[in-house]
């Protein structure tokens, strides 16, 4: 794994960090992402970075994207979720291969002055936004990218969440039985978040 960075050195203005508040009334986050959208204004994620599978009371809290998060920077501004849907599957049974979520969110802030936000527009004028596609054949290589925490599996360089990393590899698909995960694709190492 290693830091995240376009081939100028720049992070990727369309990933981010999401910041949510969970069932435990604690701060979480997780990676999302600005996707191409007709309204410029959608952040794909993972279902359980919306929809609250701890004690299902609905859409977690305090839901905000900020892509090009680094260190505490909030360079492109805020955007505040506004609505969100996951996958029918895993809203229902909690199917995890269909993990996933895609968020509307409203125009981005900034903090001008203390005290005072200012409108920087909308999400995909600002940051651009990744294509969608589902069904597709199977990549030789893939380019992960997250906010992980903690140690990498060999306990070595420990990472704070504070920065994007990237972990590239290559991809083959994989039969798992008893488990509900028959479209899982092993590639490089975890990201966690």
């Amino acid at each position: 794994m290693r830091s995240c960075c376009s081939p100028d050195g720049e992070l990727p203005t369309t990933s981010g960090k999401v910041f949510f508040i969970g069932s435990d009334l604690q701060p979480h986050w997780c990676t999302g992402t600005a996707v191409r959208s007709k309204y410029r204004n959608v952040v794909a994620t993972a279902g359980h970075c919306l929809l609250d599978t701890e004690a299902p009371t609905g859409p977690l809290t305090k839901w905000v994207f900020v892509p090009g998060y680094s260190e505490g920077t909030a360079p492109f501004g805020l955007y505040v979720g506004k609505q969100g849907v996951v996958h029918y599957d895993f809203d229902d049974i909690r199917d995890h291969d269909r993990d996933l979520a895609f968020v509307n969110v409203y125009r981005g802030v900034v903090f001008s002055s203390p005290d005072v936000l200012t409108d920087v527009g909308l999400l995909a004028e600002n940051v651009g936004g990744q294509g969608v596609a589902f069904n597709q054949p199977l990549a030789p290589t893939v380019d992960v990218s997250g906010y992980p925490a903690g140690p990498e599996p060999d306990g070595s360089r420990p990472y704070t969440g504070e920065t994007l990393e990237r972990s590239t590899g290559s991809t083959f698909a994989m039969k798992v039985t008893g488990l509900p995960a028959d479209r899982a694709h092993r590639r490089g190492l975890p990201v966690h978040r």
